[in-house]
């Protein structure tokens, strides 16, 4: 009877939990506080008892709470020819905790795990498709992976949305006597339980608060807790590697990714040695080569080798004059090292936001590679998959951040070019002639360099209609736009761009009587101001600066007068310098002069508030107006 007892309370307490678990009701008010969903368990566990074998058990319980959250949950299990999936199911719950319906894998789709823009690729996915019909709702899903690549370890990284709480997460990591297991934590907040032990590693959180994005500040991956784990001696596709360093790391790349890959046919190599022969410099001739490579590939995703890490061989692209950014790199250095022209291929995470190189912990990293030609005391960058980018020209991509560069001698921690704000240029000059019907007719050159440069150099190639609608986005304070003219002169060597536009506008200006309200500022006018945030967490981050210098002549129709001209504006914060003037210059005509600058860099959260002011004033005064008085 005590046996009977006590078997039917544990089944009572299991059923409670799982009623708990899947009851949406039951969620804690901290946890729904800004969360479109809540994890309200996870449960990873892997084992690799060798380091030729991993295996993955994960359980995900997910409750969804509106349908913002449903991006929070990706029902995939990825696997290739070096891994399988042992199982995989999922089942949905209502609001009330009742099951409505299950997925076995005989129902998952089995596809490709990449775009379509990959030519071809042996990496494939389970995924099933669920169309929520109300909210809330709540996921379960269990898999189970095993694989013989034991390059890439499971993170922990338990949060790993903005508007997503978490109530329970736990991480178990187990592993064999002849496996070396190296960890990073990052845990600022000091959220994460850990306990390490001889063989296995536990982790765990409990709950973690729903994150907002805040504008102006780092990307997610630097608010988040998180642990990053490696096998020092790891197998990629059967091939064996060492990531005890990066020196290590780099000749394990050297030799096994790219040392049979960089063969070209003897005809190239003579075409490349004929081109170059008449080049005076290094820099000359990586630039012949770069142009060459340009006009005569494109890029195309291919996934295959060792874990998608292998290029494809040089002699391939130089038949079929495509590769993605792995085969493109290497078939550029190829073509460079038969220009004698050293060079590196160079592993990096490519993104607007800048994400090094984790320099303190080796392992398999990066999204992108670039080339590194070392030149004096300077190293070029390259960009081989672009069609377009200028030479040794990388910003807003892969500037400003560590990367590894591979040599025959190793791996080498190195810094792309960074683009300093006084280089960020945008100049405007310009005429601005107001008829007496309130209409304008403008006339407008604008120069930009650096990151400036780098967001406008492909409008040349756009279609009229793709120009036109930019340009009124641009300006988009100004109403009834008809672009009469738009002229490029793209100087690829210098890095500017020059655009020369004319316009007209109807109704620019508004009417007070007979007289008329002019806004000064024409061609560049900032109207953004940052959100308001009522508790800053994060400190404020500008990860790139700029100048803008304008300069536009105003002339107003006859028989209109300013009886008083604004005055000069000076601002200067550590943030960044704001100045504007109207002078007269002649009668019925005014240059309207403006500077703005913004420098890169990153401030406590307490300066946020400040730099919302700065920017705040540089709206007010950019929308600055003047009254024309009918004489």
């Amino acid at each position: 009877m005590k046996f009977i007892l006590s078997l039917l309370f544990g089944v009572a307490t299991t059923v409670g939990f799982s009623q708990s678990l899947y009851k949406a009701s039951n969620i804690p008010d901290h946890l729904k506080e800004n969360a479109n969903s809540v994890i309200r368990l996870e449960s990873v566990s892997i084992e690799i008892p060798n380091p030729k074998k991993i295996v993955v058990n994960s359980k995900e319980v997910i409750t969804i709470l509106n349908k913002n959250g449903n991006r929070h949950f990706s029902p995939v299990v990825h696997y290739n020819n070096a891994s399988k999936i042992k199982s995989v199911e999922a089942r949905i719950f209502d609001a009330d905790g009742e099951e409505i319906e299950k997925f076995k894998k005989k129902d998952f789709y089995d596809v490709s795990a990449v775009s379509g823009v990959t030519l071809y690729s042996d990496d494939r996915m389970l995924v099933f498709d669920y169309t929520p019909t109300e909210y809330p709702y709540t996921i379960q899903f269990e898999y189970e992976t095993e694989s013989s690549n034991t390059a890439f370890v499971n993170r922990f990284i338990p949060l790993n949305d903005y508007h997503s709480s978490v109530a329970k997460s736990n991480f178990s990591l187990t592993y064999g006597p002849n496996v070396s297991i190296k960890f990073k934590k990052v845990d600022r907040e000091d959220v994460i339980a850990m306990s390490e032990q001889p063989g296995n590693i536990s982790l765990s959180v409990e709950n973690l608060k729903a994150i907002e994005p805040e504008r102006h500040s780092h990307g997610l991956k630097r608010r988040i807790p998180g642990v990053t784990f490696a096998v020092e001696n790891f197998y990629l596709q059967g091939v064996p590697g060492n990531g005890k360093d990066w020196v290590e790391f780099g000749k394990w790349m050297n030799a096994k990714l790219l040392q049979d890959v960089q063969e070209l046919p003897a005809a190239t190599k003579s075409k490349i040695k004929d081109m170059v022969a008449g080049a005076t410099s290094l820099e000359e001739k990586a630039r012949i080569v770069y142009e060459y490579v340009q006009k005569n590939t494109r890029y195309i995703s291919v996934q295959v080798g060792i874990g998608g890490w292998k290029p494809m061989p040089a002699s391939e692209v130089d038949k079929l004059g495509y590769g993605d950014c792995k085969a493109l790199t290497n078939y550029t250095k190829s073509l460079l090292d038969a220009a004698d022209v050293p060079s590196y291929y160079t592993v990096v995470y490519g993104d607007r936001d800048k994400r090094s190189i984790s320099t303190d912990f080796t392992s398999m990293q990066g999204n992108h590679i670039i080339l590194a030609v070392p030149n004096e005391d300077e190293t070029i960058w390259l960009e081989c998959t672009s069609q377009t980018s200028p030479f040794g020209f990388i910003a807003n991509f892969t500037d400003d951040r560590d990367v590894l560069m591979v040599t025959p001698e190793g791996g080498k921690i190195a810094h792309t070019k960074s683009y300093p704000y006084e280089g960020n240029s945008l100049k405007t000059t310009g005429t601005c002639v107001l008829d007496e019907e309130g209409d304008i007719l403008v006339n407008v050159a604008m120069e930009s360099k650096g990151t400036q440069y780098s967001h406008r150099y492909d409008l040349e190639s756009k279609t009229k209609d793709e120009k036109d609608e930019y340009y009124k986005e641009y300006w988009d304070y100004i109403d009834n736009i008809t672009l009469k003219s738009v002229d490029f002169n793209n100087d690829k060597k210098a890095v500017e761009l020059k655009e020369t536009l004319q316009f007209q506008a109807r109704s620019y200006t508004s009417s007070a009587g007979e007289n008329l309200i002019f806004p000064v500022n024409v061609l560049n006018r900032s109207t953004y101001i940052p959100k308001r945030y009522k508790e800053r967490k994060s400190p404020l981050y500008i990860p790139r600066g700029f100048v803008d210098e304008d300069e536009v002549l105003i002339d107003i129709p006859p028989g209109f007068g300013v009886t008083s001209l604004p005055e000069p504006i000076y601002v200067e914060t550590k943030f960044g310098v704001y100045a504007s003037e109207l002078q007269e210059k002649s009668e019925g005509k005014y240059l309207y002069k403006r500077k703005f600058e913004i420098y890169e860099g990153e401030f406590p959260k307490e300066e946020y508030e400040n730099y919302r002011k700065f920017r705040k004033k540089v709206a007010r005064h950019d929308n600055q107006k003047i009254i024309l008085t009918k004489l």
